[in-house]
């Protein structure tokens, strides 16, 4: 990202140069034009990577969510005779049949609007609907969701490392704050792997503890720092996840994390796949965009510049040389 900044700033300070030789009518214009191009080069990067991180964790939620949907769906559309099954697809059923009927509602609300007299009545019973919905949709998934498997993401660079610890998000009606739920693995590197596993089995309890939340989620800050924990997080990451491990206690009782739910927002600072081998087919990667050709950008656009620059010198020389002869 430094060096698409570099490239802006050549593309701008160049420019500057042609001043000199440029009809004193436009300078006003190629000025301003410039000194719009430098501030947007200074903040667009920054905006850039920001909504790129937001729409990268909204779209792996999301799809972790429409998975669980469509097993709840195709429960609640089986002809189970096992006894074994007819829990699972009696309460998909009910599942299903609530969501149809609050999206009914939900139309009715919007179709007839605040001043309609039974407004406030029927939004009361979609906000009560909604979180008995989540509530049965969250004991089902805890029961017969175990086949879907955590859902990771690998951001790649330091700029993403900046922008997870200090942007908030807003996802599918949840504030999320990813300090709240982080390991930094720079601040364990003298610490032993059953460290961090007691870390992370507090920020888990605690998901579990929001078991009205849609989705529960963990950032994994710098994960390349400490090589010993592969093991430990490919038992919790990806389709090798073992729920077993991780057994937690509220109350008094004992039980598994429900690791369907989990979305692992992990990162790196550069993109060195270093001591990731084994971890790395688990993780959606993501790098900064154009990083792996920033350096190609660099050298064609700055060689462009210096391209332009001499021959706009040359036209300028050759035009002065006109205009002495046609003097003489």
């Amino acid at each position: 990202m430094k060096l698409i900044v570099w490239w802006l700033a050549l593309l701008t300070i160049l420019p500057l140069l042609y001043l000199g030789w440029w009809k004193k009518g436009w300078r006003l214009i190629l000025g301003v034009t410039i000194a719009a191009i430098l501030i947007a080069s200074y903040f667009i990067p920054g905006e850039i990577i920001s909504s790129l991180t937001r729409n990268e964790i909204a779209k792996e939620i999301r799809t972790k969510v429409k998975k669980i949907d469509k097993l709840i769906y195709e429960a609640a559309s089986t002809q189970e005779t096992n006894s074994e099954n007819l829990e699972k697809v009696k309460e998909a059923k009910i599942i299903t049949k609530s969501e149809k009927e609050l999206k009914e509602l939900d139309q009715t609300i919007r179709e007839k609007g605040p001043a309609a007299p039974d407004y406030q009545v029927n939004l009361l019973n979609l906000k009560i609907g909604k979180s008995k919905l989540n509530g049965w949709k969250n004991v089902w998934i805890a029961k017969w969701s175990k086949e879907i498997s955590s859902s990771a993401i690998l951001f790649c660079g330091e700029e993403f490392n900046q922008v997870l610890t200090t942007d908030k998000y807003k996802i599918k009606e949840r504030e999320v704050n990813f300090l709240e739920n982080m390991i930094n693995f720079d601040d364990y590197q003298g610490k032993s792997a059953e460290e961090i596993k007691e870390k992370l089995l507090e920020i888990i309890k605690k998901e579990e503890e929001e078991w009205k939340n849609e989705f529960s989620i963990a950032f994994l800050k710098n994960i390349n720092k400490k090589q010993e924990v592969k093991e430990l997080l490919l038992s919790l990451i990806g389709q090798e996840a073992n729920a077993d491990l991780w057994k937690y206690t509220i109350n008094n009782v004992q039980g598994n994390p429900n690791l369907s739910k989990f979305v692992f927002i992990a990162s790196i600072p550069n993109s060195n796949f270093k001591n990731l081998e084994e971890l790395e087919k688990n993780f959606r990667v993501v790098e900064v965009p154009l990083s792996k050709y920033q350096l190609m950008i660099f050298i064609l656009s700055g060689g462009v510049e210096v391209i332009i620059f001499f021959l706009l010198i040359r036209k300028k020389r050759k035009s002065q040389h006109e205009n002495l002869q046609q003097l003489d």
